[in-house]
């Protein structure tokens, strides 16, 4: 089973407690289900801490079991949601010796992923993506004089155009490290932690697990949100919720969550009942929690489940 968590998206960092939220490794099986699961987060101290409790369990149960089982940790999927790297400059350079076709898709995903600190998991970079791509074979299509680089009829070259920007950050990264050159390794390294939130955006999932944060959001997030949430925009939280429907494979997938309770009845959120929840989903159980869940949040809370039909 593959289990996406998006949790503390408000950016707020992991309290001590926290630190308990992975259960106790006692098997492989428990370290194998722990390892995927895949978590989202805006605040790269709540990944950090994160990971580090992940590699201390597992460590413990390798230690208790004669350290034979646990030799070498495969790599957890704790992801931080942020921009690719801001200094316009280094971008330029990375994509200028790059056919024209590769230059746009990589510029519209730069621009788009400056909204990840803000949107995290609500950006819809996976799509953009493949817009982006769609967009280019369109533009070479109406205008066949612009296909210098004969790529317009290339199917190999449109199948593996996504693959082949990812290895072009590899490959400035070890570039930038044998130059020794501090400023375009951290570039690449960013870069690259920019890609492997897109590839968790790409993916589906059988489970959904989130907080999400609820009210207003900055200005640019918000006028993001009106353009790709027409239906859930008035909330962070809706937009959470028409989210994570979005993240599950096929039907019978599940979303868990606990947010405030103002969706379950005001005329301001019909839009996402009618349209998303009871539209896509069976939600049940449900459980209204009331005030003092959510530490010091002044809010009534409702955790519920949604089944997606």
């Amino acid at each position: 089973m593959r289990q996406l968590e998006l949790r503390r998206l408000d950016g707020e960092p992991l309290s001590n407690s926290a630190l308990s939220d992975l259960a106790p490794i006692r098997s492989v099986d428990d370290l194998r289900a722990q390892l995927n699961q895949f978590s989202i987060d805006i605040d790269p101290r709540a990944v950090q801490l994160a990971a580090f409790t992940l590699y201390l369990r597992a460590r413990a149960y390798e230690q208790a079991h004669g350290g034979s089982s646990l030799a070498r940790l495969p790599t957890a999927n704790l992801v931080v949601a942020e921009p690719m790297p801001g200094d316009k400059q280094l971008f330029e350079e990375f994509v200028a010796d790059q056919p024209e076709v590769v230059r746009n898709v990589c510029r519209r995903l730069w621009e788009l992923l400056g909204l990840a600190a803000e949107a995290g998991s609500l950006l819809k970079v996976e799509m953009a993506f493949d817009e982006a791509i769609a967009a280019e074979r369109r533009r070479l299509a109406d205008a066949p004089l612009f296909d210098t680089e004969g790529v317009r009829d290339d199917e190999a070259f449109w199948a593996n155009l996504r693959e082949r920007i990812v290895a072009l950050f590899h490959a400035y990264y070890r570039r930038a490290l044998a130059q020794a050159d501090v400023s375009r390794a951290l570039f690449a390294a960013e870069g690259e932690q920019g890609l492997r939130f897109l590839d968790l955006l790409r993916q589906d999932y059988d489970v959904v697990l989130m907080n999400p944060p609820y009210g207003d959001t900055t200005p640019k997030a918000k006028a993001y949100l009106k353009r790709a949430y027409p239906d859930t925009k008035n909330d962070l939280y809706a937009a959470f919720i028409e989210r994570a429907l979005t993240f599950l494979r096929g039907s019978g997938g599940y979303v868990g969550a606990i947010t405030s309770r103002t969706f379950m009845f005001p005329k301001t959120f019909q839009k996402l009942r009618e349209n998303v929840i009871f539209a896509q989903a069976r939600m049940s159980p449900v459980a209204d929690l009331g005030f003092g869940v959510l530490d010091t949040a002044m809010v009534e809370t409702v955790a519920f489940v949604l089944e997606k039909g």
